[in-house]
């Protein structure tokens, strides 16, 4: 990766974290441990952020000692920036396994929306935002308690007030909806994710209260993603497909993605607390087909610094292949262009086909990879 584009994956690094922040962390010598009771692992997860000047050894073990301490599992998140590579393989050599392996994507918005003339159906239902998506809920929360002792580290907690942000053009007001979730890395060990595995969950950075609600994954995919002529290539809904957009979490959105994504009941308070906690301007999507077929597709978006994110689009399986999730992501991209956006960023698992070639079409290029690695038994056991 050049000098440039190492500074592109760290802006668009803090973008996410911003966009999708964990409601507990801790700055620790250049690296963010983040805690979000078990929801997903993007908020769950170690960010070697920045250089750090402690002894490589000595630092993985702190961080052991913490994640321990709260009784969840330990997980770094790593890219393939030049920087990560001595912690990658030092992890490595301590039995971390590679998980989660994800595409970071950005495409150029330019102008409005332009139609294509086709609005070719699209495998919508495996249209999910990646790193979530494996990350199931813990069985019990209750085993997730704060740590005793975390003096290793001083611990951030950011409490954000959300800004309302306005709503598109392209799509119709709303009234009232709900809210959604985000991404995941690397392979090379099957991504391990049972209850008893991750006993946390929640997903985006800040520090708010939880309520009831429901959660899970982003996007992410890889390899030669061919960028489209034009990134909106997208018809406007129409009366019956209309997406609309709201700015506060709504009960509703909380229930459609919950319905659609099939997050637990129980992971509904962390992913609430997560997206609550969202600093930057943000909307939530929901695209209802009328004639009482209700909710069929939602996302999220936050806008940052010239930047738009694409985070937990999910479409209903049973109305697959008629381009659903790119007129959500297309209402979503226009409201992020009425912001001041030029850019459009989200991360696709690797694995996910369908959901790489709707963004390859809108003109999406890969940026870099991250993935993560896994302490999968602790202490040899």
């Amino acid at each position: 990766m050049t000098a440039r584009g190492a500074l592109a994956a760290q802006h668009l690094e803090e973008l996410t974290l911003n966009a999708w922040p964990a409601p507990r962390r801790i700055l620790f010598d250049g690296w963010l441990l983040n805690f979000a009771h078990g929801y997903t692992r993007r908020a769950n997860s170690i960010w070697p952020l920045y250089p750090s000047s402690l002894p490589l050894g000595a630092k993985i073990e702190a961080c052991e000692a913490i994640y321990a301490a709260r009784g969840q599992p330990v997980l770094f998140k790593l890219s393939s920036q030049a920087m990560h590579a001595a912690l990658d393989a030092e992890l490595a050599r301590r039995g971390y396994v590679a998980e989660g392996e994800t595409s970071v994507q950005t495409a150029e918005l330019g102008g409005r929306p332009a139609d294509d003339g086709t609005d070719r159906p699209v495998d919508d239902a495996a249209v999910r935002p990646a790193d979530e998506a494996a990350v199931r809920p813990a069985a019990d929360e209750a085993a997730v308690r704060p740590a005793a002792d975390e003096a290793a580290a001083q611990r951030l907690t950011d409490r954000a007030t959300v800004r309302p942000a306005g709503e598109t053009t392209a799509a119709r007001p709303a009234t009232a909806l709900s809210p959604a979730p985000a991404a995941t890395d690397r392979t090379a060990a099957p991504p391990a994710m049972d209850l008893a595995a991750v006993p946390v969950v929640t997903d985006l950075g800040a520090v708010t209260a939880a309520t009831d609600l429901g959660a899970v994954p982003a996007v992410a995919g890889r390899g030669a993603v061919q960028p489209a002529t034009d990134l909106a290539a997208v018809r406007p809904a129409t009366d019956l497909r209309a997406v609309r957009l709201v700015t506060d979490l709504q009960d509703g959105w909380l229930d459609d993605f919950g319905r659609l994504s099939g997050t637990p009941a129980q992971a509904r308070p962390a992913m609430v607390s997560l997206l609550q906690a969202i600093a930057p301007d943000h909307v939530f999507a929901s695209l209802d087909l009328g004639h009482g077929q209700g909710v069929v597709g939602v996302g999220l978006a936050t806008a940052e610094r010239g930047h738009v994110g694409l985070f937990d689009i999910v479409v209903d399986g049973a109305v697959r292949n008629q381009g659903l999730g790119r007129r959500i992501v297309s209402a979503l991209l226009d409201w992020g262009r009425g912001r001041g956006a030029e850019r459009a960023y989200l991360a696709v698992v690797s694995d996910n086909r369908p959901a790489r070639h709707l963004y390859a079409r809108l003109g999406f290029a890969e940026v870099y990879t991250y993935w993560y690695r896994r302490r999968t038994a602790p202490d040899g056991a």
